[in-house]
């Protein structure tokens, strides 16, 4: 899964990747909180493509814009 990937070690940085394709399920709190990091492994990204997948459980609570805002851009 791609959640296993860590921002920072340079074995996961991947800077061939310039369009990319994630499926994330919005619902379930700690799937969305593993979205900034994961991205941080494509440095050179210029295309991201982001589906909401149906969450499958009940959902685990929602992540607040100031999550989003607190995160800022994501510096490469």
């Amino acid at each position: 899964p791609w959640g296993e990937l860590q921002a920072g070690n340079k074995e996961n940085i991947v800077p061939s990747v310039q369009i990319l394709g994630i499926e994330v399920q919005f619902g379930v709190r700690n799937t969305v909180k593993k979205v900034p990091g994961f991205l941080r492994c494509f440095p050179n990204l210029e295309t991201l493509h982001v589906q909401s997948r149906p969450i499958s459980e009940e959902s685990t609570g929602k992540v607040s814009v100031k999550f989003w805002q607190e995160g800022g851009p994501i510096k490469c």
